[in-house]
């Protein structure tokens, strides 16, 4: 059960994205702001391939976890 430190920040974001929907909190745009974009290059550098060095943990958060958060 490792895994749910690891996703933790994965929550928290998806709250952000909740509380800015329903409140539309200006602070909480800016996170989504700022948040994105550093996904996108991240998600990019994975497809690359340059990411394929490096192995996923043994402590990885599962699969399905990702599946029901989002």
């Amino acid at each position: 059960m490792s895994w749910i430190k690891n996703s933790v920040i994965d929550v928290a974001v998806t709250a952000v994205i909740g509380v800015f929907a329903f409140t539309g909190a200006s602070w909480a745009w800016w996170i989504i702001t700022i948040y994105t974009p550093l996904m996108v290059l991240l998600k990019l550098f994975a497809l690359s391939g340059a990411a394929a060095i490096v192995q996923q943990k043994a402590d990885g958060v599962p699969i399905w976890f990702y599946h029901g958060l989002y």
